[in-house]
């Protein structure tokens, strides 16, 4: 049984979550933010529910069918993840108020660890719900999605919590390198066993590769239970379908429940340090980088020689470049991926002399959509100085100094990245003209989308919530942060474009004209931008507008 004292702090930070959900109703600012946020999930859960009742007519068929081959397989997939990630790190993270407090208190850790999955439940019943009307649309009964999809949830946090002792305790007695040797080798030739029917059957199609797997043996033991819990989410009767499959799902749930708690796995020691290592990961994420992380020590020594001072520009170049170097890792990650990707598809790809180029055409426009995706997930200029922005206004540094320098090392490093990528479709075949235009013009729009960006952001400073906090209005910040920019994003592209598009005509369709003068009117909004980020820059008060 849990101590009285852990039940009264589940309950007060429950009253907490509500109360912070809507804590900023009260201003206008906030009421504004609380109905776009409403009316952000009415949208999502709108089509979901209005398609649902449509059920029963003709045309409205269920995915059910279709996605009942593929389901037990896609949560072994996820499974996996959880297994072989951090995720099992996550599911025993403590925030460090809890650790202070918690770990010191007369509690047994039988006692913390059901405080943490009775917090947990919480997050579980919010995501299940979420997930559950927002895909009724193609499924065959809502409370059978809500049932199926919570016992699944609950059963990836507790396999997740499971596979964290596991590690623990296979951890403290493979102690020494002939321990650690014998057990890889035992994991490789497990895995050699369970893969070998796949190796011995040629398949020509995913598909066929997925009916293999589950009729060897290998797939009917790993997707048993699987099959429970995708029965119950896709059950159509509540009796005696959801209820047989439901029980089934819950008697598993049940049974990882009683290994956690038979291992009894000393785990605070761990969990303090996964909860140091969780919580600098949500203070660089609270700053803006959803993508970015802190520097490790590789990182840490990376060095850059100083930039000339430019009027105070330049070493706050220096240290922005510098920062964007040492925290995006996992941003240059994924960009070299996709790249790689996209060249890979040009590659292979037909070609059409006749036609436009396509595959250089889809390659841009995915790297202008990448753009304005980091542009607000990096921790670039304001957006990462936000804890220091009264040291930066009491440099001796003019304002529009100060913006140009705050923005240029995020632009330098986004714009290396965006030449990586375009080299790599030059060098698979790509249009070098449609490329090397593209290259000219990504320079104006990786500047124009970053200043707007760190605009809005003064306008409206916030930071994310900790990982460990619900936040209602969090979704719809981001969504209206996302709109707001967009909205601005159509005229300022849109007025070059059709002035340019003017010129093409009266040129004589003439299409290196419309690319000059796109290019100048596009450039010539970059320091209007610039000079409005200077003064939205002036206007923020540290003292009153600085996000707790």
């Amino acid at each position: 049984a849990m101590h009285p004292a852990l039940r009264k702090l589940i309950l007060l930070s429950d009253k907490a979550m509500i109360r912070r959900m809507f804590r900023g109703a009260r201003s206008p600012r906030g009421a504004f933010l609380l109905i776009f946020t409403i009316g952000f999930f009415v949208m999502i859960f709108g089509p979901s529910l209005f398609v649902a009742s449509l059920r029963n007519r003709p045309g409205v068929l269920p995915f059910a069918g279709m996605a009942e081959p593929y389901l037990p397989l896609l949560l072994l997939g996820v499974s996996l993840m959880y297994v072989f990630t951090s995720a099992g790190e996550k599911a025993l993270y403590f925030s460090p108020p809890e650790v202070d407090f918690l770990f010191a208190a007369p509690f047994h850790r039988r006692e913390l660890l059901l405080f943490k999955l009775s917090n947990t439940l919480v997050g579980v019943v919010f995501a299940a719900l979420i997930f559950s009307m927002s895909f009724l649309m193609y499924l065959t009964s809502w409370l059978s999605a809500f049932v199926g999809i919570f016992l699944t949830l609950a059963f990836l946090q507790l396999l997740a919590m499971t596979t964290a002792f596991l590690g623990q305790i296979v951890a403290e007695h493979a102690y020494s390198g002939r321990r650690r040797l014998i057990l890889l080798t035992l994991g490789v030739l497990v895995f050699a066993a369970l893969a070998q029917p796949l190796w011995q059957t040629p398949v020509e199609s995913p598909a066929e590769l997925a009916h293999h797997f589950r009729s060897s043996w290998t797939g009917m033991v790993l997707l048993a239970p699987f099959e429970v819990f995708s029965h119950a989410i896709l059950a159509v009767d509540f009796f005696p379908e959801l209820v047989c499959w439901a029980a089934g799902a819950l008697a598993i749930d049940i049974g990882l429940l009683a290994l956690i708690f038979k291992l009894d796995s000393d785990f605070l020691e761990s969990a303090a340090a996964i909860s140091q290592k969780l919580y600098e990961k949500v203070q660089r994420f609270k700053q803006g980088g959803g993508i970015a992380l802190p520097a490790s020590q590789k990182a840490a020594s990376i060095r850059l020689a100083r930039f000339p001072w430019l009027g105070g520009a330049g070493p706050l170049a220096w240290r922005q470049l510098l920062m964007a170097i040492r925290t995006s890792k996992y941003a240059l990650v994924i960009s070299l991926s996709i790249g790689v990707v996209i060249a890979v598809m040009a590659f292979f790809a037909p070609r059409n002399p006749n036609g436009p180029d396509l595959v250089s055409i889809v390659g841009v426009s995915f790297m202008a959509y990448l753009t304005f995706i980091f542009s607000m997930q990096l921790p670039w200029a304001f957006r990462g100085d936000i804890v220091h922005m009264d040291c930066l206004k009491s440099l001796p540094v003019t304002p529009f100094a100060m913006a140009i320098g705050e923005l240029t090392g995020g632009l330098v490093l986004l714009a290396a990245i965006q030449v990586v990528i375009l080299i790599g479709l030059l060098g698979a075949g790509g249009n070098p003209a449609l490329i090397l235009t593209d290259m000219a013009f990504f320079v104006p729009f990786d500047l124009l989308l970053l200043a707007m960006s760190n605009t809005l952001f003064l306008i409206y400073p916030v930071r994310l919530s900790q990982g460990t906090s619900a936040d209602f209005q969090m979704v719809g910040r981001k969504m209206l942060f996302i709109l707001m920019q967009f909205l601005i994003l159509i005229p300022a592209l849109g007025i070059p474009a059709g002035f340019a598009a003017l010129a093409y005509v009266l040129s004589g369709f003439n299409l290196s004209v419309f690319a000059v003068t796109a290019w100048v009117l596009l450039a010539a909004e970059v320091p209007l931008w610039l000079f409005l980020l200077a003064s939205m820059f002036v206007r923020f008060d540290p003292g009153t507008e600085t996000p707790p």
